[in-house]
C-alpha cells in the first residue's frame, strides 16, 4: 500500500474495527446486566416474537389455574349445603319413621311434626342463603356455571358446574307433607327418600366435577412450567457464554485502542522522515 499523508486508511480501518467491538461489548454487557439475551427487537426479531407468545400463554395458564381454583371453591360451597341438607333429610326420615308408629300420644306426635316442619324450613333457608361471590348456588336460580380452565377459546377449554336446586320443590319435598298421622308419616318416608336420592345425585355430580377441576389445575401447573422453560430457552442469556464473550471483546477492545494509536502515528512518522531527510 502506498504511503499517504492526506488519508490514513489504516487508522480508519482500526477505528471501524474498534467501533464494532465496542458495540458488540455493549450488547453483551447489556445482556449480562438484564439477564436476557433479547433486549430489543433488533437482537432477535423472531426470537422475541416467540418469547412474547410463550409469555402470553404462561400468563393465561396461571389465570386458568386461578379460575379452576375458584371453580373448586364453588363446588365445595355448593356441596357443603348439600351435605347439610342431607343430614337434615336423614333426621326428617328418622322422625317420619318414628311417626309411623301408632304408639305415640297426640302430644308426642305434635312435637315430632313441629320438628319435622322446622327442619323443612331450614332446608329452604339453606337453599336461599348458599352463595358464592353473590351468585346463588342452591335455590334453582342458577343452574350451571362455566369455568374457563384452558388458555384458548371454545367449549373444550371450559368445565360446567351443574348446580342443584335444594328448594323444597327442587328436591320434591312437598310443603304439605306432615307426620301428624301414621298414614302421612308413612308417605313422608317415601317423600324424604326421594329427596335424599336427589341430593345424593347432586353430590355425585359435584364430586366428578371437582375431580375434573383438580385435573385442570394439575395440567395447567405442568403447562406453566413447560412454557416458562421454553420462554427461558429463547429469552434468557447464557451467562457462561456471555461472560466469556465479554472477556474476549474487552481484550479485542484494548488491542484495538493500541492499534488505533499506532495507526494515528503513521502520518507523523512519514512527515518526520520527510522533514529530516
Amino acid at each position: 500500500m502506498a504511503l499517504s499523508i492526506r488519508s490514513n486508511l489504516t487508522s480508519l480501518r482500526s477505528l471501524n474495527h474498534l467501533t464494532r467491538t465496542d458495540t458488540a461489548l455493549s450488547r453483551v454487557l447489556e445482556q449480562l446486566s438484564s439477564g436476557k439475551r433479547i433486549n430489543s427487537i433488533g437482537d432477535d426479531p423472531t426470537g422475541l416474537i416467540v418469547a412474547t407468545r410463550l409469555e402470553t400463554e404462561t400468563i393465561a395458564a396461571r389465570q386458568a389455574i386461578r379460575n379452576s381454583n375458584d371453580g373448586i371453591s364453588i363446588v365445595q360451597t355448593s356441596d357443603a349445603a348439600n351435605s347439610e341438607v342431607q343430614d337434615l333429610l336423614q333426621r326428617m326420615r328418622e322422625l317420619a319413621v318414628e311417626g309411623s308408629s301408632s304408639s305415640l300420644t297426640a302430644a308426642e306426635r305434635t312435637e315430632l311434626n313441629d320438628e319435622y316442619i322446622d327442619l323443612r324450613s331450614e332446608i329452604s333457608r339453606i337453599a336461599v342463603a348458599t352463595e358464592f361471590n353473590d351468585i346463588s348456588l342452591s335455590d334453582g336460580s342458577t343452574t350451571a356455571i362455566s369455568v374457563q380452565v384452558g388458555i384458548n377459546s371454545g367449549a373444550s377449554n371450559q368445565i360446567s358446574i351443574d348446580l342443584g336446586n335444594l328448594a323444597t320443590g327442587g328436591i320434591g319435598l312437598a310443603t304439605t307433607t306432615d307426620i301428624l298421622t301414621t298414614a302421612t308419616a308413612s308417605t313422608a318416608i317415601d317423600t324424604v327418600d326421594s329427596a335424599l336420592d336427589t341430593v345424593s345425585g347432586y353430590r355425585a355430580d359435584l364430586g366428578s366435577t371437582q375431580q375434573r377441576l383438580d385435573s385442570a389445575v394439575d395440567f395447567n401447573t405442568a403447562l406453566t412450567e413447560t412454557l416458562a422453560s421454553a420462554e427461558s430457552n429463547v429469552l434468557d442469556v447464557d451467562i457462561a457464554f456471555a461472560t466469556s464473550e465479554s472477556t474476549r471483546l474487552s481484550l479485542l477492545g484494548d488491542a484495538g485502542v493500541a492499534a488505533l494509536a499506532q495507526a494515528n502515528n503513521i502520518n507523523k512518522t512519514i512527515v518526520s522522515k520527510l522533514l529530516f531527510a
